[in-house]
């Protein structure tokens, strides 16, 4: 199932089987730490393996591989039952999972380039579903997300981090379809890759037919020496460009419709390419701009998506204005603002957000502490041009000593979708007993 998807994303690889569960060792069949240290990302999943889906032995020298600057993406739905207490666990950036909530729809994260904008789509596990919700760190981020916009992937550290990247999914990839699973492995593998931090940008994103729009990639290389990049872009078919206007080296094929470039790219030193082009207005619903970025050197190439939503309403601007709050305690009901806010010339209808909390949050109207996340439907309606609604949640905290979240999801009747994650600390209460003292 990987083998058909990285074949349709067109990514090489070589494949390693450590037999695990029919007889395997990982002495005997497992990459060592010399084999792992000679790839520059590694891709692995565990399958059905629920008795030992990662041994002891492979947890030190994955270890070893992210303390020598690896990237590592793992697929697992047993993994955190067996390490969530392993320093591994804390590499992937796991805060705590919990097995309440199975993932049966999936949608990426549009807010982190690993996660990208496809889904909502129906899982097929090829056996019994085990996935969980699995909560990252304050330093990490989720990429995946459940029916109930549960997270079930994370990503941590950045492209060129010395202590490694990661992203680590609690359910296997393999239940996505085929074309989709092609696309999430796509983003994934290019954020892990030297050019991952790179970005790509439309500007503005929103517009009227006629007016003009600025393209930006931005071109960083996480390696210690220069690479080799190539990209290319096909201008979609609301999207005009005049070739006398384009910078020198581009070159644009007006029968294919696609732009190119490639150069050398020095470690630390971001290569910009720009270009103008005018929106017609047409077709409907407008396109997402995408450039494909190559690494021939690696034979690796990865597409990059631009948020651009031309008359469309645009609430990338919404977020939480509870900010900075005071100390808070457990189990004092908290207010928490919201606003939304289109900041486009068309109205959004079929505007809905909800939020997710996780386990230790809980709306005031539950009386008993939940021992799971919670998804709470806020508000849904149509927004208007350039307004801004506010939505208002009480909550109370049941848990103290670890960081907590509340994360607002955004969707419209265009499928787009925005998110915003609000950390909260509760403190304990305290109480001073009186000194009593005995006179002899």
């Amino acid at each position: 199932l990987y083998i058909e998807a990285l074949n349709l994303a067109g990514i090489p690889f070589d494949l390693w089987d450590t037999r695990s569960g029919i007889g395997g060792t990982p002495q005997v069949n497992s990459p060592n730490e010399e084999s792992l240290g000679q790839y520059p990302i590694v891709l692995w999943f565990t399958g059905y393996d629920w008795y030992a889906p990662i041994e002891a032995v492979e947890v030190d020298r994955l270890l070893a591989y992210l303390d020598q600057g690896g990237r590592l993406l793992l697929s697992s739905q047993d993994f955190v039952y067996h390490h969530e207490e392993s320093p591994l666990a804390d590499r992937l950036g796991i805060l705590l999972a919990e097995w309440t909530d199975k993932v049966t729809r999936a949608s990426g994260v549009t807010e982190h380039p690993a996660g990208g904008s496809w889904g909502p789509v129906s899982l097929d596990y090829p056996f019994p579903n085990w996935s969980h919700t699995v909560e990252p760190v304050p330093e990490a981020a989720p990429v995946l997300r459940g029916q109930l916009g549960q997270p079930a992937g994370i990503a941590t550290g950045s492209p060129g981090d010395r202590a490694g990247q990661t992203l680590f999914y609690a359910l296997p990839l393999e239940s996505l379809p085929l074309g989709v699973r092609s696309e999430a492995l796509s983003d994934a593998i290019g954020w892990l890759s030297p050019l991952g931090g790179s970005q790509w940008t439309v500007s503005p994103t929103v517009c009227a037919p006629g007016d003009s729009v600025t393209f930006t990639l931005v071109l960083h290389n996480s390696e210690r020496s220069a690479i080799t990049a190539a990209i290319v872009h096909r201008v979609p078919a609301d999207f005009a460009v005049t070739p006398g206007h384009l910078p020198p080296e581009l070159y644009y094929d007006p029968v294919s419709r696609e732009l190119t470039w490639s150069g050398l790219v020095a470690p630390d030193v971001p290569a910009t390419v720009s270009w103008h082009a005018v929106w017609l207005g047409v077709p409907s619903p407008t396109s997402s701009p995408t450039v494909t970025l190559t690494l021939p050197a690696w034979g690796l190439s990865y597409s990059k998506m631009a948020p651009f939503y031309g008359a469309g309403p645009d609430l990338t601007s919404s977020e939480w204005l509870s900010a900075g709050l005071d100390t808070v305690r457990t189990r004092v009901p908290v207010s928490l603002t919201f606003a939304i806010r289109n900041e486009s010339a068309i109205a959004a209808d079929d505007v809905a957000l909800s939020f997710w909390m996780m386990q230790g949050i809980s709306p005031i109207t539950i009386s008993t502490p939940l021992t799971h996340g919670s998804v709470l439907a806020s508000w849904s309606g149509v927004l208007a041009p350039y307004e801004t609604q506010t939505a208002t949640i009480q909550i109370q905290g049941q848990a103290w000593g670890v960081p907590l979240r509340v994360d607002a999801l955004l969707t419209t009747g265009t499928g787009h979708r925005w998110e915003d994650s609000l950390w909260l600390e509760f403190d304990p209460w305290q109480s001073y007993l009186p000194i009593v003292m005995r006179v002899r």
